[in-house]
């Protein structure tokens, strides 16, 4: 009787494997195995944790183990997480999972290429965390906006200065499904991109341009834009 005690795994394994014959041993092994498979097909969403382990190896290795993935997020620290590498290993393992609607590749290396790459390998995407990845430029937004329609969450929110109002009004242009965009601490996103993007972007109901380049009188300007457009947007956050 071991009810009640705290038997780790490998004891447990060791304490089964002695009390068995060769034929149930055998028997034990398939049975772990397939339940095994069905424990992992049945798994849909994964919780990353790049404190513990780089995130370069987490992705590589997941999709062998999780294949029927869909949702991908990461642990959110209080304190500032640095750029972590990606790789083309890595990004080459997430083209495992077609079916993946959410992913969050926030504070990677990811390059305009490998999101291009993305885009046009995942038909479902549907959220894409893309915050403090400072290669992602207009180009790859564009890319991104073209190639991946379903796309109805993104956040782009302190990428770098190379994401522009070229980048925005792609959004605005190719993303008809857009329904939340964060764009704040983007320092060369101007007026001109958010206006266009408020008068193109039809199924838009969240934005956030804190940080942005715009004055009081744009600002009051994208406000004004939002009623007009019967509730565009139901939160337009303050700039600066």
């Amino acid at each position: 009787m071991i009810s009640g005690s705290q038997v780790c795994d490998d004891c447990l394994y060791h304490l089964v494997r002695s009390l068995l014959g060769t034929y149930h041993k055998l028997v034990l092994r398939r049975v772990c195995q397939d339940m095994c498979r069905v424990a992992t097909a049945e798994i849909r969403s994964w919780r990353l944790n790049p404190e513990m382990d780089p995130l370069r190896s987490q992705f590589t290795r997941l999709p062998l183990i999780f294949p029927a993935i869909e949702r991908i997020e990461q642990t959110r620290s209080t304190t500032q997480r640095q750029v972590q590498t990606l790789g083309d290993d890595a990004v080459k393992a997430i083209l495992c999972w077609p079916r993946l609607r959410q992913l969050d590749l926030s504070s990677t290396d990811i390059t305009d290429e490998q999101l291009s790459t993305l885009a046009v390998a995942l038909p479902r995407l549907q959220v894409l965390d893309l915050s403090d990845c400072p290669l992602i430029t207009d180009k790859g937004v564009e890319y991104l906006a073209k190639n991946c329609r379903t796309i109805s969450r993104l956040s782009l929110a302190g990428c770098s200065d190379h994401v522009s109002d070229a980048g925005v009004e792609a959004l605005g242009a190719y993303a008809p499904l857009l329904e939340s965009l964060t764009l704040n601490r983007l320092r060369v996103v101007s007026a001109v991109g958010i206006l266009f993007l408020l008068s193109s972007s039809k199924q838009l109901r969240y934005l956030d341009i804190s940080g942005c380049n715009l004055n009081h009188f744009s600002y009051n300007i994208a406000q004004q834009l939002c009623v007009d457009c019967s509730l565009l947007c139901q939160m337009v956050k303050s700039y600066g």
